[in-house]
């Protein structure tokens, strides 16, 4: 293995927020998560990434995460294999956003991310691309499951994740995935991306075992850039223990007046069926109108104007109208 063509990169990204609604923090302006970038190549084939995040005590109880650490071998010109702890292909959105949000289309992740999408798995990943006629590709996972947090294969392989991509035009791609996981409920589950805090899970079953959920989650990505047009759509069902389908969906509609400013509409909302055991059930809505504007290519601030609304069984209705405005920085 020769070390002479070998690189290395180190990017910094951080942005600040300013929110006016009834769910922030008694903080308005805010300082968000900071996240180091590395990445570089240790001969033509082989590669490696590196992400780590900070944020402040008072906004989650590990300051600095390990978000991502990976090698990367390209087999071919078409297929490539992985290992560490990577980003989950499952949509679009978390296969091509990294944790600096200067690069997002909106101020936040879609409301998926903060219950369904398991974001990070630490495993095994086979690519390919530009096949079938250049227009197909792939991806499939095999990891330690997210009830093992950062401990890789704590109960052996314990997720799967399939995807298959189709660029059937240069500006237009779909995705389509599908991820089956054994979760740990209850308390064991807080270290899951998935079945946080919010789940209703017991961890333990009458005879003092503990108790094992099957997941399982659909998913659909589509983008299509046409002229001054940007479209993004994210869609995704999932459903434990073979029960009800939660929905999900994200609609962002970009309208880019040049390089740097952007006018734009988004749709988000989540539904937790009634009969679900295991996570809360409920919708969460969110929509509204932003704008973005890049300084420079360090350097962007976004503002969005949203309705928030949400439907809890037994708890009413919340609704409160939403400003919200990021800076956002790379370096």
């Amino acid at each position: 293995m020769s070390f002479a063509q070998s690189t290395f990169n180190a990017n910094f990204f951080t942005h600040f927020e300013a929110t006016d609604d009834q769910l922030a923090s008694t903080d308005d302006v805010s300082w968000g998560e900071s996240a180091l970038f590395i990445s570089g190549n240790v001969s033509p084939k082989l590669s490696y990434l590196a992400e780590a995040s900070y944020l402040a005590p008072a906004y989650r109880d590990k300051a600095f995460k390990l978000e991502r650490i990976q090698l990367r071998y390209e087999i071919n010109r078409e297929h490539a294999f992985s290992l560490g702890k990577i980003h989950t292909p499952v949509n679009d959105w978390n296969d091509s956003f990294h944790h600096g949000r200067i690069f997002f289309p909106t101020i936040n992740r879609p409301l998926a991310f903060k219950r369904f999408i398991p974001v990070h798995e630490i495993g095994a990943r086979l690519s390919g691309q530009n096949i079938l006629g250049g227009e197909f590709g792939y991806d499939i996972v095999v990891g330690s499951g997210q009830s093992a947090g950062d401990e890789a294969f704590l109960n052996g392989i314990k997720s799967q994740t399939y995807t298959l991509r189709w660029h059937p035009l240069d500006s237009a791609n779909l995705l389509f995935s599908y991820y089956r996981d054994e979760l740990t409920a209850g308390d064991a589950a807080e270290r899951s991306g998935i079945m946080n805090t919010s789940g209703r899970g017991d961890s333990q079953t009458a005879d003092g075992a503990v108790s094992k959920v099957e997941y399982e989650l659909f998913s659909l990505s589509a983008t299509r850039d046409v002229g001054n047009w940007s479209v993004r759509l994210e869609l995704s069902k999932n459903r434990t223990e073979n029960g009800q389908f939660n929905d999900a969906s994200f609609l962002y509609t970009g309208y880019h007046f040049d390089d740097t400013h952007t006018l734009y509409g988004l749709y988000d909302e989540v539904n937790v069926k009634a009969k679900e055991a295991f996570f809360k059930s409920g919708i969460e809505r969110r929509f509204g109108l932003g704008y973005r504007h890049y300084f420079s290519v360090n350097a962007s601030v976004k503002i969005e104007a949203r309705r928030h609304v949400i439907r809890t069984p037994g708890a009413g209705t919340f609704e409160d109208n939403e400003l919200q405005m990021q800076l956002a920085f790379g370096f």
